[in-house]
């Protein structure tokens, strides 16, 4: 039997351009590291290597200037690139000692591509969780947004919580986050609020349909009445 967790504290952190960030000659080595094809790294190599970029200001074209980092934004082969590069963050974070845990499987790291959540039952815990992101980001030419960078618990706590620190600053605490466009209200219980993607979508399909030549009437698309559904006037 596990220990029940009172208390988790969730961190949501934005990492800045990140796939603009990758270090390329970082990335051969990780990629050699893990046993990848000696020709597949050398095809790779020769394509990053002959990376060349302009700026385009009032019409006129700057000279072509080497591109020494990033990988291609749209390429298939990039968010797998990208899961490799930063694949020993998440590895580093398990390894710390100060996470979360379902049974036996490690849920104090959730990314997607450059989205990052760390949870932790301790502050302790998520204070050390971002000394290992800072040691990270430096290591491989990450950056990590305080700014757009926040901290939540879910649980009965008291109202005074110590300050954490990444990258050198403050990182403030809130009641609301928002990971992969989906808000999510922490308190006592953890709640999920996909009003705002569903407004979003209806706006979307009735700017869609008001576009449309092929309706002879007004139509538009709109939520599900709750309160007929539950029987509630």
């Amino acid at each position: 039997m596990y220990p029940e967790v009172a208390l988790v504290y969730i961190a949501a952190i934005d990492a800045s351009k990140a796939f603009d960030q990758v270090n390329h000659n970082v990335l051969f080595r990780k990629l050699v590291k893990r046993g990848a094809p000696s020709c597949f790294v050398g095809v790779l190599m020769n394509w990053y290597n002959k990376l060349e970029s302009s700026v385009r200001w009032n019409g006129v074209l700057s000279s072509s200037f080497r591109v020494l980092c990033g990988v291609c934004q749209g390429g298939i082969l990039s968010p797998l690139l990208f899961n490799v590069y930063v694949d020993e963050l998440i590895e580093s974070l398990s390894a710390s000692g100060c996470r979360c845990h379902i049974g036996r499987m490690f849920y104090g790291c959730i990314m997607y591509a450059d989205d990052l959540l760390l949870l932790s039952p301790t502050l302790t815990g998520l204070q050390s969780m971002f000394h290992v992101c800072d040691s990270y980001a430096e290591d491989h030419n990450l950056v990590f947004n305080v700014k757009k960078t926040c901290c939540a618990v879910i649980g009965k706590h008291r109202s005074v919580i110590r300050r954490l620190v990444l990258a050198e600053q403050a990182v403030p605490w809130t009641d609301r986050l928002r990971y992969l466009g989906v808000s999510f209200t922490c308190s006592n219980t953890l709640d999920v609020d996909v009003s705002p993607v569903r407004r979003n979508f209806y706006a979307a399909c009735n700017s869609i349909i008001a576009r449309s030549r092929g309706t002879s009437e007004p139509v538009r698309v709109q939520g599900p009445d709750f309160r007929k559904i539950l029987g509630r006037s």
